[in-house]
């Protein structure tokens, strides 16, 4: 498999997702419920995110958590074919995927997004904000 090629990358990003999202499961599970209680990791009183044993490979990759907080997994995939391809990717605390990390991604800053907030007496404005930070 080619990582470089946008498909390939696009197929990881997505088993990212899955993995994402099962962890946040895992996060807003009960504590009762062998859950994280508000929490990846143990500090919240619940269970710490363990990778199930279906998610940490497939025909693409093999995944493993490399850092794990009450808000944050890092977690990274690496190619099956070539050890030294591998993306990394942070997990928030909503589940969302955010600062992904691969050979070859150009280093730039994130673009500004336009957010409007509205005021009830005030009228429409529109304000630049930086978006993943």
């Amino acid at each position: 498999m080619n990582w470089f090629e946008p498909n390939s990358l696009q197929l990881i990003v997505s088993d990212l997702n899955a993995i994402a999202a099962d962890a946040y499961k895992h996060r807003i599970r009960p504590v009762s419920k062998k859950g994280g209680g508000g929490a990846y990791n143990t500090s919240k009183g619940g269970y710490a995110y363990v990778l199930p044993a279906k998610l940490e490979t497939n025909r693409r990759a093999r995944f493993a958590i490399q850092a794990i907080s009450a808000d944050f997994i890092l977690i990274q995939a690496v190619c099956l074919t070539d050890a030294s391809l591998s993306i990394t990717a942070m997990v928030d605390d909503r589940g969302t995927l955010r600062e992904l990390m691969y050979p070859g991604k150009p280093a730039t800053p994130p673009a500004p997004q336009e957010v409007e907030r509205i005021s009830v007496n005030a009228p429409r404005t529109v304000t630049k904000v930086f978006g993943d930070l």
